[in-house]
């Protein structure tokens, strides 16, 4: 059979590997490299790898990645999973105790700072009780803090800017629109309502390692990949599926998108109103991403820094990520990548600026999701992505063997 799979991310990726063993496999990619979101820089004269994209993963919660790396032979390590906030005038801390939590000396002795850490608690507390119990399965985050008396200052401080590390997302406070029941279970998976740190693992080399040997692989079984290839449309019908380029087309048996729910929808030339409704039920944020050596986007308090860095500086929120802690990138200078910084950043130290797309998490997202299940296979079309899930990298995998598994089933049937 004959595939084409547009897209070649994560979810591109593993599906090609999986139905390449058997089939006649073509990716195609409108950039100049693969990989989407797992994008390793070399810096430093080439010697040192750093991931710009994805870069960690929760081994309990990825079994679809864990297997594929297995598969491949890739190695990964233990990573150091830190976290701090420094919103300066108003709190300061790293998550370790006491040292971390009372960075700030002054703390000890501010009942509002005692308040905060009680109010963690109550979080955790409330949350598993939500999730055990099945509540708040319409209403937004910021609507559950309200009803649970749950403090601005847990918000500010500690629960929005921990998910919009998590989600890449510009403004903090936005996380107060994630679907709240959904989000709590995925902090409660991730065993982020826990007072013990979940261990996390980074790939050795940098995620260039799983995509070049895939790579290897589908080059191995004469699987095609297009490079800078702009598809004009693509056009189904009851006998094959089109691919148009340069006024060209190329036909197909089926066609995955691994594609944004959004490019696939400007994509399909005949798309109908459910397709259309399904796509459409999911937004994107661009998010600038800059992998750097300027200190002056973490804490000036060098006693937190730690993995992952939420700042305010001169009223700007910034992430920052220390690769050096995440990577074990074994560097005297730090190495950092900093989500949207609005900072301006000494460009001789800057080494790359990147945009990426993120899915925006949403009530309206649970429901394309469902809606997308249902089309699965519908006029020789399937549907992969990370936006099928939380958005993540396991997500992203999950959707690729879950479109893999109906393929096959399919082909089965039809037998």
């Amino acid at each position: 059979m004959k595939i084409a799979i547009i897209g070649s991310g994560v979810s591109g990726l593993v599906s090609a590997y999986y139905l390449s063993k058997e089939h006649d496999v073509t990716i195609y990619e409108k950039d100049n490299r693969i990989g989407g979101h797992a994008h390793t820089i070399f810096v430093e004269d080439n010697k040192i790898a750093v991931d710009n994209g994805f870069m960690v993963f929760n081994p309990p919660k990825y079994p679809n990645f864990i297997k594929l790396l297995s598969e491949l032979g890739v190695d990964s390590v233990p990573t150091d999973m830190s976290f701090s906030v420094d919103i300066p005038g108003e709190v300061q801390y790293e998550g370790s105790f006491p040292n971390g939590i009372f960075a700030d000396r002054k703390k000890i002795f501010s009942l509002r700072y005692w308040r905060f850490l009680m109010q963690i608690i109550k979080f955790r507390k409330v949350a598993k009780n939500a999730i055990k119990n099945n509540l708040y399965k319409e209403e937004t985050l910021s609507e559950f803090l309200s009803a649970n008396k749950l403090s601005e200052d847990l918000a500010n401080w500690y629960l929005y800017p921990t998910l919009s590390a998590i989600w890449s997302i510009k403004e903090s406070s936005k996380a107060g629109d994630f679907p709240a029941l959904a989000t709590l279970i995925f902090l409660n998976n991730h065993r982020l309502l826990e007072s013990t740190k979940q261990k996390w693992r980074t790939i050795s080399g940098g995620s260039i390692k799983y995509v070049s040997k895939i790579q290897r692989t589908l080059k191995d079984r004469n699987a095609k990949i297009m490079l800078k290839t702009d598809i004009q449309k693509i056009v189904r019908s009851d006998d094959d599926i089109k691919v148009y380029i340069d006024d060209k087309y190329y036909s197909f048996d089926i066609v995955i998108f691994a594609t944004h729910a959004d490019i696939t929808k400007d994509l399909i030339y005949d798309i109908d109103p459910n397709e259309s409704k399904a796509l459409s039920c999911f937004d994107y944020s661009k998010n600038l991403t800059v992998l750097h050596k300027d200190e002056k986007l973490v804490s000036k308090n060098k006693k937190i820094l730690a993995a992952w860095n939420y700042s305010k500086i001169k009223g700007i929120s910034v992430f920052t990520y220390c690769m050096n802690i995440l990577q074990h990138i074994n560097m005297k200078q730090p190495v950092f990548v900093s989500l949207n910084p609005q900072i301006n950043i000494n460009k001789q130290k800057i080494y790359l600026k990147e945009d990426y797309e993120h899915p925006v998490y949403t009530q309206k997202n649970l429901i394309g999701q469902k809606m997308i299940s249902e089309l699965q296979g519908k006029n020789r079309t399937y549907y992969a992505g990370a936006y099928l899930g939380y958005g993540f990298h396991e997500d992203g995998v999950a959707s690729a063997v879950n479109v893999v598994n109906i393929i096959k089933s399919n082909i089965t049937y039809n037998e």
